[in-house]
Formats: structure tokens, sequence, C-alpha cells
């Protein structure tokens, strides 16, 4: 975590050195997306993930060489998870099979948000690249098991760390309002005990695309 800080340090002051009195804008950014594809692994189930999402994140912004914008700050999200899968158990159990769901489960995550963008003068249009990192990422997975001998649900609340990268186009709807939509990649990865010694290892990755707009706030 703290080479993670040096890294932003570092990053703002570089910036800043390019041109210093190129200090733009904070701005505003709300969203809501879904992600379409990608899995929970959890214990030795992989369930396929989809689920909505809603965002927030701010920046500061500087514009350096004339044509890039960098914005450096942070983000937090909520998304619903639901999965559902159909695993097949251990022949010596029967061979039979066991459906396993997640449903109405949470995920929130926050953390470093940089955002890179190719400012092109003529048009109102500006193509960027995104990438985050949730230094805290939450999540509450109610699992619900049924068929063969096993029926019957759990809960885990469990805290882990993960990252994001992705790319997406902005348009400028007036000179405070810009209209962006984008597409996302995220991975997390959570650790947590199952008995004394023991910790259970659990994943997820998730394409996403989300919808928003951002405002200028100075």
């Amino acid at each position: 975590m703290k080479k993670l800080f040096k890294m932003f340090i570092l990053a703002t002051g570089l910036v800043l050195c390019f041109n210093a009195k190129s200090f733009a804008d904070v701005d505003l950014s709300i969203w809501g997306g879904y992600g379409f594809a990608g899995t929970v692994s959890l214990a030795h189930d992989d369930l396929d993930l989809t689920g909505k999402q809603l965002g927030i994140k701010g920046h500061y912004s500087f514009t350096f060489f004339e044509t890039f914008e960098l914005g450096l700050g942070l983000f937090f999200q909520y998304s619903k998870i639901n999965a559902d899968t159909v695993v097949t158990r251990d022949p010596s159990f029967g061979g039979v099979y066991e459906d396993t769901f997640i449903r109405n489960s949470t995920r929130m995550n926050y953390g470093l948000d940089v955002t890179f963008f190719w400012v092109l003068p003529t048009m109102p249009i500006s193509p960027y690249v995104r990438a985050i990192y949730s230094f805290k990422d939450h999540v509450t997975i109610n699992k619900e098991m049924f068929g063969g001998n096993i029926s019957g649900s759990d809960s885990n609340k469990i805290d882990g760390s993960g990252f994001g990268i992705g790319a997406g186009i902005e348009y400028e709807l007036s000179q405070s309002i810009r209209l962006f939509g984008e597409f996302m990649y995220e991975f997390s990865k959570f650790s947590f005990p199952v008995v004394a010694g023991f910790d259970e290892n659990f994943k997820i990755n998730i394409f996403s695309v989300n919808i928003g707009l951002t405002f200028l706030i100075f």
C-alpha cells in the first residue's frame, strides 16, 4: 500500500512538472452499468456472474502537451451480484447434480482512479483509458445449494482488494457537462478463514459496460 501511494504522488508530481499552470478542472462523475460476463470462484464452484452497478468518482484533471488530459482521483462503486450454475458432485455420492445459486448479494469497492484522455481539438469527443485500484473491496455473498443430499444456504461477508482496466469515449454536451460510455474489466481477490489455520480463496472476474455523466465543478 505504501508503494502504491508513492507511485500516486510521483505521478502527480510528474504531471505538474509538465505544465504547472495547466491545472484545469475538478470533476465529479456518476454512472450506472451492467456486468454482462464474469465468474465468481467460490470454493470448488465457478459461477457465471452478472449484475447491475452504480458508481461515483472525482478527479483533479491536468492538461499537458495541449492534447492530453490526466485525471487523478477516487471512486466508489456499488454492485448487485447474481450467479447460478449446476455442478456435478463426486460419483461416490451417486453422481447426482447440485444446483448452486448466488442471489441478492452485494459488492462495494472504492479506491484510486486514474483516467487518461486524448483530447481532439476539433471534435467534441475524447477517447480515454481508465485504471482503478480497489484498496477496499467488500462483498456479501448469499449462497444457496439444492439437489442430491445437500440443501441449505449460507452468507459470507468478505474483504479483499483488486484492480480494473478499461476504455471509453466522452462526449462534450456543454462546457460543464460530458456524457461518457466505457467498457471495463475488473478482478478482485479475497481470502477468508474457513476453519482454524485454513483460508478459502475467493475471486471475482467481470466485464461490464457503464454509461454516465461528468460535471466540471471548477
